[in-house]
């Protein structure tokens, strides 16, 4: 089983926001991804569009490697629940704007 970026050593109250904006973050998947799973057959973006995502991640001065510091969510290749990336319903939080948006 691989290990998630989400259980490595974080402070508590980092911990605390990125709990939160992860079920924010399923909140409006599950809300709108009925559409999004009607149109393509998946609830999640395939993984060249996470690719895609995850390149203009790779250089912003808020990625750590494996997650983002502004919001605090999981950022990698996987498709996967826990891979802020693979929401089509989520946007890059950058304070200067978001790098790449909301595709629902």
């Amino acid at each position: 089983m691989k290990k998630s970026c989400c259980k490595k050593n974080i402070m508590p109250d980092m911990f605390l926001v990125r709990v939160a904006n992860y079920f924010h973050s399923i909140k409006a998947l599950h809300s709108r991804a009925n559409t999004y799973k009607t149109k393509t057959g998946r609830a999640l973006l395939a993984l060249s569009e996470i690719k895609a995502r995850l390149n203009i991640c790779v250089n912003c001065d808020k990625f750590t490697g494996n997650h983002c510091k502004e919001c605090g969510c999981c950022t990698g290749a996987a498709n996967s629940y826990f891979n802020k990336l693979a929401f089509p319903t989520e946007e890059c939080p950058h304070p200067d704007g978001p790098k790449w948006g909301k595709i629902i």
